[in-house]
């Protein structure tokens, strides 16, 4: 007999079990087993409290063990109903995994395409930002190109002006010397 922990006994403690205790045959009977609290409660669709509650009520047979934990005798019809709605349970986990793995393929699927989606809007973006970048320097250049143009202008007009300003600060003397010199 090894010890086996399981939560099991009205404390709703950690206790040993004893595997010759539980699933035994009682009084040499193979059609009736006993079964722990929570095992009873899993065959009979019960909470472990409500199987305590019939217990005491005398409407589940049932008898201390060693452990002075409840042990509760069940059928093997009982056992075998529970045993087949464990297995509808698990042919039902397996469609309903089946159908959350259709349904996170599809989700997945969604996010790849708003994935894609977001990509190529973020690449048309980005192609309208260079060429909006590109009009501006392009503009850019040419209004350069103008300023430099305007600037040589009046480069040329100062010193026009400049040789303007000279003549016209030049005494009359000076004047006359040139013209004379010119001569």
């Amino acid at each position: 007999m090894r010890p086996v922990g399981r939560q099991d006994g009205d404390s709703g403690g950690a206790v040993g079990r004893h595997d010759a205790d539980v699933g035994a045959p009682v009084g040499g009977h193979d059609s009736v087993r006993l079964a722990g609290v929570l095992e009873a409660a899993e065959a009979l669709g019960l909470t472990p409290d409500g199987v305590r509650a019939r217990i005491r009520r005398g409407t589940l047979s049932a008898r201390k063990g060693n452990d002075g934990q409840w042990r509760v005798e069940l059928s093997a019809a009982v056992l075998a109903r529970h045993d087949d709605r464990q297995s509808e349970h698990d042919i039902a986990l397996v469609g309903r995994q089946d159908d959350l793995a259709r349904r996170l393929a599809g989700l997945e699927e969604a996010i790849g395409r708003w994935r894609r989606e977001a990509e190529a809007a973020h690449e048309a973006r980005l192609a309208q930002l260079r060429a909006e970048g590109e009009a501006r320097a392009t503009r850019a250049e040419a209004e350069l190109t103008v300023t430099r143009v305007m600037l040589e202008r009046e480069i040329v007009r100062g010193d026009r002006l400049e040789g303007a300003l000279r003549e016209a600060t030049r005494s009359w003397l000076d004047k006359i010397i040139g013209m004379m010199r010119r001569r």
